[in-house]
């Protein structure tokens, strides 16, 4: 796949605000997690410790996907659930790719459907 790309990431989903957004505690996130491709298990060190945007750096090249790591790992906390020893599932950025296109469609699926039910309710 190469590198992360920006644009495409930024532009998956937007409200009124243009701002990217999805429920973390949705059944789409549930679906997120599971069909991530686990790459490997990364075994945090002393120098990452709590720190996921520098472990996302070092396996993505950005730091910007550290909340998928905290998403497939089920990280509320990192300061205190990132320490040294911790075994981190690291997905493959193809299958992140992958999966938030999903999530893309799928928002606009229901976006589209939602929109659809209130015209009719409204005429």
């Amino acid at each position: 796949m190469g590198a992360f790309d920006r644009k495409n990431f930024y532009n998956l989903t937007n409200d009124k605000s243009g701002d990217f957004v999805l429920d973390p505690l949705s059944s789409d996130w549930q679906t997120f997690r599971q069909n991530l491709t686990a790459a490997r298990l990364h075994t945090v060190n002393q120098e990452e410790e709590g720190d996921l945007p520098l472990i996302a750096f070092k396996e993505y090249g950005t730091v910007e996907l550290w909340w998928c790591l905290a998403q497939v790992n089920n990280i509320v906390d990192p300061l205190s659930e990132v320490v040294v020893g911790t075994e981190l599932t690291i997905p493959t950025l193809a299958s992140i790719s992958r999966e938030l296109q999903n999530l893309k469609l799928s928002n606009q699926r229901a976006t589209s459907s939602n929109v659809v039910s209130l015209k009719r309710k409204t005429v």
